[in-house]
């Protein structure tokens, strides 16, 4: 296919001559249907595997390639991660050449001319989701036709909204290949919990309500514990579970919980949450889905200061209603969907926390929260379906791929 006007001028103006010759990757292409995710815009990585690891269990795909700036140590089975390929000719080449795709989707709004002509080329089908506003790599430099060649040719352009939806067709995108669409579903890597262990412990907690502190740093356990002091002078037979980020902090907290006058138990010693236990410490290792389903309330550790190590969207699939500080982390878009749509409280300053969760502990409140949240996750979960659908019928039939 012979390049446009402005993709040979996006090519020319984009030349980097400093950049090493492209290496094929280390590892071989594995067999069968392979689909390529491109992770475009930050903090999404997480809602591609998601996605990827659905493909892979309803056998859509036999393997899910996924690009993106964010590095993942241990991603799922059926599931290879890389650094995104230079937005130049010879590394697109070397990509294709070894991967060969069955189909692309482009997550996000960043649009990587070099990538996209070279599918065109092989004819490899591509889709645009969670799109918001049309963008090139190097900014917002023109190039005539470029945005609008790329658009067309796209299989689907899936907008989150509105505006992007005007965007998209005043950037020359067909009105025929644009649908209105939720942000995907980040729900599947929420953690397990055992159906036996979680009934046990929901006996042993009664009618007593239970709130939840997750992953909380050592910076703010004095501020989760001073915040269960304050909820237990209009809820005397308040339980706090409090996870620390650190389960090795478990000897530590036990004795700062002492010294406030706080009577706790330690998961890590087998010690039960009798009816006299305020707080049970849970420090293990892997039981977040546990704890999630056990409280119906929960503060997301971290957010008074650093950020949070947890996705919100875990305790919102599970059940758990949630609270958070001013702090984010990598959790921006998570979050900012969940407050949009009144699904979250935010306590602006340790010294809120304990009258927020105070105010919560009525159990309508924390309904509210909860089901507002599952709002979100029941619009992210029909807009996964509808990619999977639309993955499913524009992959070649078995045994045509390479």
């Amino acid at each position: 296919m012979a390049p446009s006007l402005g993709l040979s001028l996006y090519l020319l103006v984009n030349r980097r001559s400093e950049l090493p010759q492209a290496q094929p990757p280390q590892a071989p292409r594995p067999p069968g249907l392979l689909v390529w995710i491109a992770v475009e815009n930050p903090g999404r990585t997480s809602a591609a595997l998601t996605l990827a690891q659905t493909m892979l269990a309803r056998g859509i795909a036999d393997h899910v390639l996924v690009t993106s700036a964010e590095p993942q140590t241990h991603p799922p089975d059926g599931v290879t991660v890389l650094p995104p390929p230079e937005d130049v000719p010879d590394h697109a080449l070397m990509f294709f050449d070894h991967w060969k795709p069955d189909l692309g989707l482009i997550l996000g709004d960043v649009l990587r001319p070099a990538l996209i002509s070279e599918a065109q080329t092989r004819r490899i089908g591509l889709m645009l989701i969670e799109a918001g506003h049309p963008a090139l790599p190097d900014g917002r430099r023109w190039y005539p036709g470029l945005i609008s060649g790329m658009l067309g040719a796209m299989q689907a352009i899936l907008v989150r909204d509105d505006p992007a939806l005007q965007d998209y067709r005043r950037a020359g995108a067909p009105a025929a290949l644009l649908h209105l669409s939720a942000p995907l579903d980040e729900t599947g890597l929420c953690p397990p919990a055992t159906e036996a262990e979680r009934r046990a412990l929901s006996a042993q907690f009664g009618t007593r309500p239970v709130w939840l502190a997750v992953a909380v740093p050592e910076a703010e356990e004095r501020a989760a514990l001073d915040a269960h002091l304050t909820a237990l002078r209009a809820t005397h037979r308040l339980l706090l579970i409090l996870v620390p980020d650190d389960p090795a902090r478990g000897p530590v907290l036990a004795e700062l919980a002492k010294r406030l006058e706080l009577t706790c138990a330690r998961r890590s010693l087998d010690q039960e949450p009798d009816e006299d236990v305020q707080v049970y410490i849970a420090d293990t290792d892997g039981e977040y889905g546990l704890w999630y389903r056990l409280a119906p309330l929960c503060y997301l550790g971290g957010t008074l200061g650093t950020g949070t190590s947890r996705t919100p969207f875990e305790a919102a699939s599970l059940g758990s209603a949630i609270v958070h500080g001013p702090f984010l982390g990598g959790q921006d878009h998570a979050f900012t969907r969940l407050r949009r749509a009144g699904a979250t409280r935010i306590a602006p300053s340790a010294g809120d926390l304990g009258d927020t969760i105070s105010d919560l502990l009525e159990p309508e409140r924390v309904a509210r929260l909860a089901q507002a949240a599952w709002g979100v996750l029941a619009r992210s979960a029909e807009a996964s379906e509808d990619v999977l659908r639309r993955v499913a019928a524009l992959l070649p039939p078995r045994g045509t791929g390479e």
